[in-house]
């Protein structure tokens, strides 16, 4: 199976973990889903974690590196 790579904030959690099934017998995709506060997912990603989706919060986003 392929697997979908998502960091995201903790608030996202119980949505992803409640869709995780759904999502993948329409897709064929495996969600693989960290959940942290949104300032470390966001050290996460820019140290190079595997990501295919990423949710931060809006005031993190423009914020530069």
């Amino acid at each position: 199976m392929t697997t979908l790579h998502l960091l995201s904030g903790g608030a996202a959690k119980g949505l992803v973990t409640t869709l995780q099934d759904r999502f993948l017998a329409q897709s064929g995709l495996v969600i693989e889903g960290r959940f942290d506060a949104v300032g470390k997912m966001k050290d996460q990603l820019l140290a190079g974690a595997p990501c295919d989706v990423v949710i931060l919060t809006s005031a993190l986003i423009p914020q530069p590196t």
